[in-house]
């Protein structure tokens, strides 16, 4: 989050993009040193055996396949404007695209500070706080919305210039889907994974890449170069619909104490 403030003001008083991938890298690099150094013992910090590293990836290819389906289908917005769309319609378009992508970090970083929290506790306590997770990111995902949609334009201009401001059809676009990808967060971090209905989450993933892009481009001829966000912001609620059963169900079996989810389980 600090690096991702940082590099927003370091591009509000520059124009120049590259502070945000870059300050990002290092600071992922440093959280990830800090968290060896605190969390695992000197003896421990060794490599594994080849035969457990692919067991595990075995184990995890669910989870990997969720989050591939997921990132190229996000990621699609941006070359779909360029592909279709003028140039100075496109550049608009980038301009409300890399907000969306720098207010997406607040999700990661909720999501991260609740997950071992909600996660360590049993029974009655496990269902009150994977509430209290859902709900703080039903919260967060409406501010989100709220502020990029009706202030996007506003900070696009200030953090990119004038000539490239993203349109209202724009921001209203990603902060929809802003909603969206914070309000499923939480349905496969602290439910659907450790619950071990990963497949699930493999499903509704891949069915947003499936739908996502011919969603865009036919949403990119409905609406202008703004309707890919819009067309974003439909496969995102595709996703949400398609893990809420799911994620019901085991948040309802968690209040019973027929389901049990403990952080080992991720």
């Amino acid at each position: 989050m600090l690096a991702t403030a940082a590099s927003g003001l370091i591009v509000w008083q520059t124009h120049n993009v590259m502070a945000y991938p870059v300050l990002l890298v290092v600071a992922t690099i440093g959280a990830l040193a800090v968290f060896v150094v605190r969390e695992i013992p000197p003896a421990e910090r060794n490599l594994r055996p080849f035969r457990e590293v692919i067991a595990t990836l075995r184990e995890q290819a669910p989870i990997v396949t969720s989050n591939a389906f997921g990132s190229a289908y996000s990621s699609t917005p941006m070359p779909i404007a360029s592909a279709l769309a003028p140039a100075t319609a496109a550049a608009s378009f980038s301009s409300g695209e890399r907000f969306y992508r720098i207010a997406q970090f607040s999700i990661v970083a909720l999501a991260n500070g609740l997950q071992r929290w909600v996660l360590e506790a049993e029974g009655q306590s496990a269902a009150r706080r994977q509430r209290a997770a859902i709900w703080s990111h039903l919260v967060l995902g409406l501010a989100g919305a709220i502020g990029i949609g009706l202030l996007g334009p506003t900070i696009s201009r200030l953090l990119f210039g004038s000539a490239v401001q993203a349109s209202y059809v724009t921001t209203i676009g990603f902060g929809v889907a802003f909603f969206f990808v914070s309000a499923a967060t939480p349905f496969g971090r602290n439910l659907l994974i450790p619950a071990g209905r990963r497949a699930r989450l493999l499903v509704g993933t891949s069915s947003g890449a499936v739908v996502g892009v011919p969603l865009m481009v036919a949403s990119y001829y409905l609406f202008g170069v703004g309707g890919i966000a819009v067309g974003l912001a439909m496969s995102e609620a595709l996703v949400f619909l398609i893990l809420l059963p799911p994620a019901r169900s085991v948040l309802a079996r968690l209040g019973t104490g027929s389901q049990q989810i403990a952080v080992d389980s991720l």
